[in-house]
């Protein structure tokens, strides 16, 4: 079985499941190392969530748009998440 992808997932498709699993196995295991702390960070950082967020911070004549983007995407993993019923409220 293929190994699911995160909900929702990015128009890149960043896994951000793996370097997570990662990150966890290796405190378990007591060796994390900057490599595992710097893959979990730029696979967040990577999301498509995560950039619009950046880009409306920056401001400039797109960040209204953008801001569009963002509350769509979150609205939508609300709605994937806690129900459609969420998204009506």
């Amino acid at each position: 079985m293929a190994e699911a992808k995160n909900e929702p997932s990015s128009s890149k498709g960043t896994d951000t499941n793996a370097p997570a699993r990662a990150l966890v196995a290796n405190v378990v295991a007591g060796r994390v190392t900057q490599s595992d702390l710097d893959a979990l960070a730029d696979a967040v950082l990577n999301e498509e969530r995560a950039q619009l967020a950046l880009e409306v911070r920056a401001g400039g004549p797109d960040a209204v748009r953008r801001a569009i983007e963002l509350a769509a995407l979150v609205l939508a993993a609300s709605a994937t998440i806690g129900g459609a019923s969420e998204v009506a409220k």
